[in-house]
C-alpha cells in the first residue's frame, strides 16, 4: 500500500482554499468580509483534515522493533 502523500493534499487544500476565497469574494457585494470568512472556514476543515490524516497514518505504521 502507498503511503499517504499528506504533504501534497495539505498543500494542495491551501491553495484550493485561497482560490475559492478569491472566486466567492470575486462575485460578492462585499468582497473582504466574504473572502475572509470563506479562508477562515476553507483553511479550517484542510487543516482538520490534514491533522487527520497525519492521525492515520501515524497508526498505521509498525512499531519499531526495538
Amino acid at each position: 500500500m502507498r503511503p499517504l502523500q499528506v504533504r501534497q493534499g495539505a498543500i494542495a487544500g491551501f491553495v484550493l482554499s485561497f482560490v475559492l476565497s478569491a472566486v466567492a469574494a470575486g462575485q460578492s457585494a462585499d468582497p473582504l468580509p466574504t473572502f475572509l470568512t470563506i479562508l477562515g472556514v476553507t483553511l479550517t476543515v484542510t487543516v482538520l483534515g490534514t491533522a487527520g490524516a497525519l492521525a492515520i497514518n501515524r497508526r498505521s505504521r509498525p512499531p519499531d522493533a526495538g
